[in-house]
Protein backbone atom coordinates (compact mmCIF):
# COMPACT_ATOMS: atom_id res chain seq x y z
CA UNK A 1 0.00 0.00 0.00
CA UNK A 2 2.81 2.45 0.46
CA UNK A 3 4.50 1.73 -2.10
CA UNK A 4 1.57 2.14 -4.17
CA UNK A 5 0.95 5.73 -2.56
CA UNK A 6 4.98 6.62 -3.05
CA UNK A 7 4.29 5.53 -6.89
CA UNK A 8 1.27 7.89 -7.13
CA UNK A 9 3.16 10.54 -5.93
CA UNK A 10 6.13 10.44 -7.89
CA UNK A 11 3.73 10.04 -11.08
CA UNK A 12 1.98 13.38 -9.74
CA UNK A 13 5.39 14.36 -9.53
CA UNK A 14 6.61 13.84 -13.05
CA UNK A 15 2.71 15.07 -14.38
CA UNK A 16 2.91 19.05 -12.91
CA UNK A 17 6.35 20.27 -12.05
CA UNK A 18 8.77 16.77 -13.45
CA UNK A 19 8.57 18.34 -16.63
CA UNK A 20 9.56 21.77 -15.67
CA UNK A 21 12.80 19.78 -14.06
CA UNK A 22 13.20 17.95 -17.01
CA UNK A 23 13.40 20.83 -19.20
CA UNK A 24 15.85 23.03 -16.87
CA UNK A 25 18.20 20.03 -16.49
CA UNK A 26 18.23 19.47 -20.45
CA UNK A 27 18.87 23.38 -20.36
CA UNK A 28 21.28 23.80 -18.53
CA UNK A 29 23.43 20.67 -19.93
CA UNK A 30 23.31 22.54 -22.95
CA UNK A 31 24.22 25.56 -21.70
CA UNK A 32 27.15 23.76 -20.14
CA UNK A 33 28.04 22.00 -23.16
CA UNK A 34 27.76 24.91 -25.24
CA UNK A 35 30.14 27.35 -23.16
CA UNK A 36 32.55 24.13 -23.40
CA UNK A 37 32.52 24.14 -26.44
CA UNK A 38 33.10 27.88 -27.82
CA UNK A 39 35.34 28.39 -25.33
CA UNK A 40 35.05 31.51 -24.42
CA UNK A 41 33.11 33.36 -21.43
CA UNK A 42 33.12 37.22 -23.24
CA UNK A 43 30.12 35.12 -25.32
CA UNK A 44 28.69 32.69 -23.66
CA UNK A 45 29.69 32.42 -19.90
CA UNK A 46 29.55 28.71 -18.34
CA UNK A 47 26.63 27.89 -15.58
CA UNK A 48 28.81 27.75 -12.53
CA UNK A 49 30.54 31.45 -13.94
CA UNK A 50 27.12 32.71 -13.71
CA UNK A 51 25.79 31.24 -11.21
CA UNK A 52 28.93 32.75 -9.06
CA UNK A 53 27.86 36.28 -10.57
CA UNK A 54 24.45 35.51 -9.33
CA UNK A 55 25.85 35.26 -5.40
CA UNK A 56 27.98 38.06 -6.02
CA UNK A 57 25.64 40.54 -7.02
CA UNK A 58 22.90 39.37 -4.42
CA UNK A 59 25.85 40.20 -1.61
CA UNK A 60 26.01 43.87 -3.13
CA UNK A 61 24.66 45.77 -0.42
CA UNK A 62 22.01 48.02 -3.28
CA UNK A 63 21.13 44.61 -4.39
CA UNK A 64 17.75 44.81 -3.02
CA UNK A 65 16.99 48.57 -3.28
CA UNK A 66 17.95 48.05 -6.80
CA UNK A 67 15.53 44.97 -7.37
CA UNK A 68 12.84 47.12 -5.15
CA UNK A 69 12.88 50.02 -6.86
CA UNK A 70 12.76 48.17 -10.56
CA UNK A 71 9.90 46.36 -9.09
CA UNK A 72 7.85 49.43 -7.08
CA UNK A 73 7.88 51.50 -10.65
CA UNK A 74 6.59 48.49 -12.38
CA UNK A 75 3.81 48.35 -10.16
CA UNK A 76 3.12 52.35 -9.85
CA UNK A 77 2.76 52.08 -13.69
CA UNK A 78 0.55 49.18 -14.07
CA UNK A 79 -1.24 50.70 -10.81
CA UNK A 80 -1.81 54.10 -12.98
CA UNK A 81 -2.88 51.99 -16.06
CA UNK A 82 -5.48 50.16 -13.95
CA UNK A 83 -7.14 52.39 -12.19
CA UNK A 84 -7.43 54.27 -15.32
CA UNK A 85 -8.47 51.95 -17.75
CA UNK A 86 -11.65 51.06 -14.84
CA UNK A 87 -12.42 55.06 -14.78
CA UNK A 88 -12.77 55.37 -18.50
CA UNK A 89 -13.76 51.67 -19.24
CA UNK A 90 -16.95 52.05 -17.09
CA UNK A 91 -17.20 56.16 -18.86
CA UNK A 92 -16.82 54.89 -22.04
CA UNK A 93 -19.46 52.37 -21.08
CA UNK A 94 -22.03 54.81 -20.72
CA UNK A 95 -21.04 57.86 -22.69
CA UNK A 96 -20.89 56.85 -26.73
CA UNK A 97 -18.49 60.27 -27.01
CA UNK A 98 -16.03 59.13 -24.50
CA UNK A 99 -15.73 55.58 -25.89
CA UNK A 100 -15.39 56.66 -29.96
CA UNK A 101 -12.66 59.25 -28.37
CA UNK A 102 -10.73 56.76 -26.25
CA UNK A 103 -10.91 53.69 -28.88
CA UNK A 104 -9.41 56.70 -31.04
CA UNK A 105 -6.90 56.92 -28.78
CA UNK A 106 -6.16 53.20 -27.92
CA UNK A 107 -5.66 52.77 -31.88
CA UNK A 108 -2.64 55.46 -32.02
CA UNK A 109 -1.17 54.29 -28.85
CA UNK A 110 -1.31 50.70 -30.07
CA UNK A 111 0.32 52.01 -33.40
CA UNK A 112 3.43 53.94 -31.59
CA UNK A 113 6.70 51.68 -31.91
CA UNK A 114 7.52 51.68 -28.00
CA UNK A 115 10.92 53.05 -28.84
CA UNK A 116 9.22 56.28 -29.86
CA UNK A 117 7.08 55.81 -26.48
CA UNK A 118 10.70 55.51 -24.73
CA UNK A 119 12.32 58.28 -26.35
CA UNK A 120 9.23 61.05 -26.12
CA UNK A 121 9.13 59.99 -22.43
CA UNK A 122 12.83 60.78 -21.62
CA UNK A 123 12.30 64.10 -23.43
CA UNK A 124 9.21 65.18 -21.25
CA UNK A 125 10.32 63.33 -17.88
CA UNK A 126 14.16 62.59 -17.58
CA UNK A 127 15.82 59.31 -16.75
CA UNK A 128 14.01 58.88 -13.07
CA UNK A 129 10.43 59.16 -14.15
CA UNK A 130 10.27 58.19 -17.43
CA UNK A 131 10.36 54.50 -17.27
CA UNK A 132 6.93 54.96 -15.17
CA UNK A 133 4.93 56.80 -18.04
CA UNK A 134 6.82 54.34 -20.60
CA UNK A 135 4.78 51.38 -18.58
CA UNK A 136 1.84 53.31 -18.19
CA UNK A 137 1.43 53.70 -21.71
CA UNK A 138 2.15 50.46 -23.03
CA UNK A 139 -0.25 48.80 -20.55
CA UNK A 140 -3.00 50.64 -20.22
CA UNK A 141 -4.75 50.11 -23.68
CA UNK A 142 -4.63 46.22 -22.88
CA UNK A 143 -6.96 46.98 -19.57
CA UNK A 144 -8.61 49.13 -21.42
CA UNK A 145 -9.93 47.17 -24.18
CA UNK A 146 -10.33 44.04 -21.94
CA UNK A 147 -12.50 46.14 -19.59
CA UNK A 148 -14.88 47.25 -22.63
CA UNK A 149 -15.10 43.87 -23.88
CA UNK A 150 -16.06 42.63 -20.40
CA UNK A 151 -18.71 45.48 -19.72
CA UNK A 152 -20.26 44.73 -23.43
CA UNK A 153 -20.90 40.93 -21.46
CA UNK A 154 -23.43 42.42 -18.66
CA UNK A 155 -26.28 40.81 -18.75
CA UNK A 156 -29.04 43.96 -19.96
CA UNK A 157 -31.98 42.62 -18.35
CA UNK A 158 -30.48 42.62 -15.60
CA UNK A 159 -29.36 46.33 -15.88
CA UNK A 160 -33.13 46.93 -16.36
CA UNK A 161 -34.35 45.00 -13.52
CA UNK A 162 -31.78 46.85 -11.14
CA UNK A 163 -33.21 50.00 -12.23
CA UNK A 164 -37.01 48.98 -12.15
CA UNK A 165 -36.01 47.68 -8.74
CA UNK A 166 -33.62 51.36 -8.03
CA UNK A 167 -31.05 48.99 -6.88
CA UNK A 168 -27.92 51.23 -5.76
CA UNK A 169 -25.15 52.07 -7.71
CA UNK A 170 -22.81 50.00 -5.48
CA UNK A 171 -24.72 46.79 -5.90
CA UNK A 172 -25.09 46.97 -9.23
CA UNK A 173 -21.05 47.20 -9.80
CA UNK A 174 -20.42 44.15 -7.37
CA UNK A 175 -23.34 41.79 -8.31
CA UNK A 176 -23.50 42.82 -11.97
CA UNK A 177 -20.39 44.23 -13.36
CA UNK A 178 -17.69 42.44 -11.58
CA UNK A 179 -19.02 38.94 -12.49
CA UNK A 180 -19.16 39.87 -15.60
CA UNK A 181 -15.94 41.46 -16.38
CA UNK A 182 -13.97 39.45 -13.62
CA UNK A 183 -12.72 36.96 -16.33
CA UNK A 184 -11.94 39.99 -19.14
CA UNK A 185 -9.91 42.21 -15.86
CA UNK A 186 -8.18 39.17 -14.40
CA UNK A 187 -6.54 38.02 -18.55
CA UNK A 188 -5.96 41.45 -19.23
CA UNK A 189 -4.14 41.74 -15.58
CA UNK A 190 -2.40 38.48 -16.62
CA UNK A 191 -0.96 39.72 -19.64
CA UNK A 192 -0.55 43.53 -19.17
CA UNK A 193 1.76 43.20 -15.77
CA UNK A 194 4.55 40.96 -17.37
CA UNK A 195 4.79 43.44 -20.44
CA UNK A 196 4.85 46.30 -17.79
CA UNK A 197 7.97 44.06 -16.31
CA UNK A 198 9.07 43.89 -19.56
CA UNK A 199 9.04 47.32 -20.66
CA UNK A 200 9.98 48.47 -17.44
CA UNK A 201 13.68 47.04 -17.92
CA UNK A 202 13.33 48.46 -21.63
CA UNK A 203 12.40 51.52 -20.33
CA UNK A 204 15.44 51.85 -17.71
CA UNK A 205 17.87 50.11 -20.19
CA UNK A 206 17.28 53.58 -22.26
CA UNK A 207 16.59 56.12 -18.55
CA UNK A 208 19.19 54.99 -16.82
CA UNK A 209 18.09 55.66 -13.42
CA UNK A 210 20.27 55.02 -10.21
CA UNK A 211 18.79 52.22 -8.92
CA UNK A 212 17.70 49.67 -11.59
CA UNK A 213 17.80 46.69 -12.93
CA UNK A 214 17.83 47.41 -16.41
CA UNK A 215 20.96 50.25 -15.60
CA UNK A 216 22.90 47.20 -14.12
CA UNK A 217 21.95 45.15 -16.97
CA UNK A 218 23.31 48.12 -19.44
CA UNK A 219 26.23 48.81 -17.75
CA UNK A 220 27.15 44.67 -17.43
CA UNK A 221 26.84 44.75 -21.34
CA UNK A 222 28.96 47.70 -21.78
CA UNK A 223 31.62 46.31 -19.76
CA UNK A 224 31.43 43.01 -21.56
CA UNK A 225 31.04 41.05 -18.72
CA UNK A 226 28.68 38.58 -20.17
CA UNK A 227 28.45 36.64 -16.93
CA UNK A 228 26.30 39.83 -15.36
CA UNK A 229 24.41 40.05 -18.43
CA UNK A 230 23.22 36.65 -18.03
CA UNK A 231 23.00 36.55 -14.05
CA UNK A 232 20.75 39.64 -14.31
CA UNK A 233 19.00 37.99 -16.82
CA UNK A 234 18.33 34.86 -14.58
CA UNK A 235 16.81 37.14 -11.96
CA UNK A 236 14.64 38.81 -14.46
CA UNK A 237 12.94 35.43 -15.24
CA UNK A 238 13.22 34.61 -11.07
CA UNK A 239 11.30 37.52 -10.61
CA UNK A 240 8.76 36.85 -13.54
CA UNK A 241 8.11 33.81 -12.01
CA UNK A 242 7.20 34.98 -8.75
CA UNK A 243 4.90 37.45 -10.48
CA UNK A 244 3.58 35.07 -12.15
CA UNK A 245 2.96 32.27 -9.49
CA UNK A 246 1.51 35.46 -6.87
CA UNK A 247 -1.50 35.73 -10.23
CA UNK A 248 -2.04 32.33 -10.52
CA UNK A 249 -2.84 31.85 -6.91
CA UNK A 250 -4.98 34.94 -6.96
CA UNK A 251 -6.63 33.20 -9.85
CA UNK A 252 -7.52 30.27 -8.35
CA UNK A 253 -8.81 32.54 -5.20
CA UNK A 254 -11.25 33.64 -7.33
CA UNK A 255 -11.69 31.19 -9.21
CA UNK A 256 -11.18 32.48 -12.78
CA UNK A 257 -10.36 31.43 -16.30
CA UNK A 258 -7.97 33.16 -18.18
Amino acid sequence: MKDSTLNNKIINYFKGKGYLTIFFMCFFILWKGLSVFIGKEIILPSPETTLFKILELMGEKDFLIIVFSTIKRTIISFGLAFLFAIFLGFLSSKYKTIQLIMGSMVSIIRSLPTMAIIILSLIWLGGEKSPILIGFIVVFPILYSNIIEGIKEVDNKLMEMAKIYNVNRKDIILNIYLPSIKNYLFAGINAALGLAFKVMISAEVMAQPKYAMGTRLYIEKINLEMSGVFAWAIILVLISFVFDGILKKIFRSYKVQT
